[in-house]
């Protein structure tokens, strides 16, 4: 085990800026894990973007483990010009779906839509693997797609994506993207004819506002497989398709 970081952790203000569930995870993860022990212990090195980055940047490390070495990095790689395509990485697969993270060290430090697209690019994110699992091109990454997003007007200054990236920017990518129902049977209906379905959820399970991710498939059980950009703990999740629904603002079929 790595030699572990001696700097002091102020839990009192970590609490104040976290709220006290996320600042004992943090916390928690710090006491075996040197990157986020320097994490817990130098909260204002993430105020680069303002305190609510710095919120979401350090609730990030504390609730997603698979992030901790991409968070403490953040304070002297934001803002990279371009992205690192030789940085260590695996690309895992879901029901044939590459598994990609908007926070991945490869692209999650560049900007998009006024700050980290660590933070603001998982349509992006979403449609990269959508699209990689579609044709078969790994070569348009995250980042590719947010630049396609910028460049064709689906990108928001301070509000992520428009969804129309998943209906006029999916024919523009040589794939068509459907409004389907917004509801579990027309979610599972979609998934059972072979199409993957873009979700754009509000607050709720996956989100405090919005947020997009992609649904696969259908588990033996009939709950529904997802990637999520932003989580690798809920993409190793199955969710009832009614829950997903609930919580659901547009859902896109991309075939």
């Amino acid at each position: 085990m790595p030699e572990i970081d001696e700097s002091e952790i102020d839990e009192a203000a970590l609490v104040n800026i976290l709220d006290t569930e996320y600042a004992n995870q943090l916390i928690t993860q710090a006491e075996s894990n040197n990157d986020a022990h320097w994490i817990a212990s130098h909260p204002d090195e993430y105020l680069e973007d303002g305190t609510i980055v710095r919120y979401k940047m350090l609730r990030l490390a504390a609730k997603e483990p698979e992030a901790i070495p991409f968070v403490r990095d953040w304070p002297t790689k934001y803002c990279a010009d371009e992205p690192d395509y030789n940085e260590d990485h695996t690309d895992e697969a879901s029901n044939g779906v590459p598994r990609l993270y908007q926070w991945d060290k490869r692209w999650g430090y560049t900007e998009y839509s006024s700050t980290t697209f660590a933070l603001t690019g998982c349509a992006p994110t979403a449609m990269a693997m959508v699209y990689q699992a579609r044709t078969g091109d790994t070569s348009k990454s995250p980042y590719d797609m947010g630049v396609y997003a910028m460049e064709n007007g689906y990108a928001t200054q301070f509000d992520g994506t428009d969804g129309s990236l998943f209906t006029y920017g999916a024919a523009g990518l040589g794939l068509t993207g459907t409004i389907i129902g917004n509801d579990g049977a027309s979610l599972t209906s979609a998934l059972a004819n072979g199409q993957l379905v873009v979700v754009n959820v509000g607050p709720g399970d996956f989100t405090d506002s919005g947020h997009y991710f992609v649904a696969t498939g259908l588990a033996p059980d009939g709950s529904v497989m997802i990637n999520d950009p932003f989580s690798a703990v809920r993409s190793e999740q199955t969710w009832d398709a009614n829950t997903i629904a609930s919580q659901t603002k547009v859902m896109y079929a991309i075939a």
